[in-house]
């Protein structure tokens, strides 16, 4: 599958929505509580996606057979805050790619940055960061 890429815009907060609506089910986050899915959920709303996506230092989505399939959200240029693909278009590159477009953009708008941290979440729970050097 060939997916294509774009930066995410405000108009995108409804169709990234349902995406992580789709991608982020329950039996998909063995281990975590109730409480922190419903969380997570209630934060990928589309106004609070819209609000995220306006003031992101960089948000891109993938694009396949129509549809966004992918997306990458950092709300500061050194922390990755959401990777989202599709179940369906899981374990063709696209995750890997969008991670890399963002690495590529970090490189050339921030060059003096050696290490982006990775939201690290254990049972539901966030607990750290787990940096990652560029």
């Amino acid at each position: 599958m060939t997916a294509s890429y774009r930066p995410g815009d405000l108009g995108d907060a409804e169709p990234l929505s349902a995406l992580v609506q789709r991608a982020l089910r329950p039996e998909r986050l063995p281990g975590w509580t109730p409480d922190a899915i419903s969380s997570l959920l209630r934060k990928s709303y589309p106004e609070p996606l819209r609000d995220k996506i306006g003031t992101a230092s960089y948000a891109h989505v993938a694009i396949g057979d129509g549809a966004i399939v992918g997306f990458v959200l950092c709300i500061q240029p050194r922390l990755l805050n959401l990777l989202v693909v599709d179940p369906a278009f899981q374990r063709v590159g696209i995750g890997t790619h969008l991670i890399e477009r963002m690495l590529e953009h970090l490189a050339s708008s921030a060059p003096d940055l050696s290490i982006v941290e990775v939201s690290h979440v254990t049972d539901g729970l966030a607990t750290g960061h787990n940096p990652s050097i560029l």
